[in-house]
């Protein structure tokens, strides 16, 4: 279910996972931003796969399907949800739910515009030509004790 989900780029998951936020004691979107600047390693390494589940786990409870994610994430490139006049009560069905997805993404916008921000100045950062990343301290300490 959400497949879609594995194929978005990070700054998608992103704007995603802020537009579907529940604050909650382990899930602080606002921390785990200011954290890449002490672990840029979490950009590819963890958090993909932890918003995925924490997206996949509030578009559940919202009750949006898989479909009116397509909708909003073509809404996301074209700007333009296709109201179409129809009966298909699935087919509104799924636009309710998308333009809902919408305006969740509208409302977190402000954070979001930030947190990108910070995105862009970590990978810009990572992509530097001359800049080698250290490991952190503990993983230099489980490498070290692995190679014993």
């Amino acid at each position: 279910m959400y497949k879609i989900l594995k194929q978005l780029d990070i700054e998608v998951l992103m704007r995603l996972r802020f537009a579907v936020d529940k604050p909650e004691f382990y899930h602080d979107i606002d921390q785990d931003i200011k954290d890449l600047y002490a672990y840029p390693e979490r950009l590819t390494l963890t958090y993909p796969d932890e918003w995925n589940f924490f997206i996949r786990q509030q578009l559940i409870k919202r009750d949006i399907s898989e479909e009116a994610l397509h909708h909003w994430l073509d809404f996301q490139t074209d700007q333009n949800l296709d109201k179409t006049s129809t009966n298909d009560m699935e087919l509104l069905n799924k636009l309710s739910q998308a333009t809902s997805l919408a305006a969740l993404a509208a409302i977190s916008e402000p954070r979001f515009i930030d947190a990108k921000a910070i995105l862009s100045e970590v990978q810009s950062i990572q992509a530097a030509p001359h800049v080698t990343p250290l490991a952190p301290l503990l993983k230099q300490q489980l490498d070290k004790l692995l190679d014993e």
